[in-house]
């Protein structure tokens, strides 16, 4: 058997393909592999939280601290202004936007002040602000939502950037009705007897009361008035226009007998009162007698047969309240 050496065929045709065969598995074998480029991740700016959910009966203020981190292609060392668009998110009927926004303030978590805005300079930089949602109490009650976004960042078209924002979904809730303040008086106490000299009128007695507001939708008491036997005092109060004032005043009296002082207070429940009433009673010595005349072991001579002798009798009777109602004299 005749065997052909490879390098002996390269003249005819077949060992040509064999050879150019051989010679393209080799190339096949060692071109590197081509692998497919992956495309850059989109920027993300983040929001946290995502959601916030505010429940309550009008009026409704809540506070609540926001975060943004900044996209990761943001460029270092540039400021870049951020600023907070609102935008509603589903309002109760006859509620207007602009009505609807101006609910959401936003303030700096550290100082209080308000602002529009962030700033950012890095990329992922973590800002905080904080967000408060007030509805006053005459509000259209509903479900009030809100969409939070920070826009101005800066977009490579080729890119793009994922921001969806933050929300606010706030259920609020017809308000609790107002109720009338508690009047409490603590002096004088209800049906409390004083004893004094008959000597000590004009008579000064010391008058406290304190008004209360009280109940889910407490308001602020915004009146407080008092009488005594229907004459107008001159309060002195602490805490108007909180839910707890405390008055006082004095008392002038001028005659003994029953007498009766009322207190008000006034807020937006109302007005409610109290009334004690107290009795002033004398005590009056009883009236001092004196026989100025016969004096004490005087001696009168009467004769016989002859007239009559006269005694005569005097005496004084003092009173120190009221005057003498009635003279009576024995012999």
């Amino acid at each position: 058997m005749k065997l052909i050496s490879p390098l002996a065929c390269l003249g005819s045709n077949f060992c040509r393909a064999f050879v150019l065969f051989f010679v393209g598995l080799a190339v096949l074998q060692m071109a590197p592999m081509v692998q497919a480029q992956i495309a850059d991740p989109m920027p993300l700016a983040t929001y946290t939280p995502e959601l916030t959910q505010i429940q309550g009966a009008l009026p409704v203020i809540r506070s609540f601290n926001v975060s943004i981190t900044a996209p990761a292609n943001l460029v270092s060392g540039v400021l870049l202004p951020i600023s907070l668009v609102v935008t509603p998110n589903g309002i109760p009927a006859g509620v207007s936007n602009t009505t609807a926004i101006s609910y959401l303030s936003f303030s700096n978590t550290s100082t209080g002040l308000p602002l529009m805005g962030l700033s950012f300079n890095a990329p992922n930089q973590v800002m905080s602000f904080t967000a408060t949602l007030s509805v006053p109490v005459d509000a259209i009650p509903g479900s009030y939502g809100y969409k939070i976004l920070a826009t101005g960042w800066s977009i490579i078209p080729a890119i793009g950037l994922t921001n969806v924002g933050t929300f606010i979904q706030a259920t609020v809730t017809t308000a609790a009705p107002y109720t009338p303040p508690v009047v409490a008086i603590a002096t004088p106490v209800d049906g409390s007897v004083i004893t004094v000299a008959a000597t000590a009128f004009p008579l000064s007695l010391p008058f406290q009361f304190q008004s209360t507001s009280t109940g889910a939708n407490a308001s602020a008491i915004s009146e407080v008035t008092a009488n005594v036997d229907g004459a107008q005092l001159t309060l002195a109060s602490t805490g108007l226009t909180t839910l707890t004032v405390d008055s006082s005043a004095t008392l002038i009296i001028t005659a003994p007998g029953l007498h009766t002082v009322t207190a008000t207070a006034k807020n937006l429940g109302g007005s409610a009162s109290d009334v004690n009433s107290f009795t002033i009673v004398t005590t009056v010595p009883p009236p001092t007698v004196v026989i100025n005349s016969p004096t004490p072991n005087s001696v009168y001579t009467y004769r016989v047969g002859s007239a009559a002798t006269v005694v005569p009798f005097t005496f004084t009777a003092n009173s120190s309240f009221g005057g003498i109602l009635t003279l009576h004299c024995e012999s």
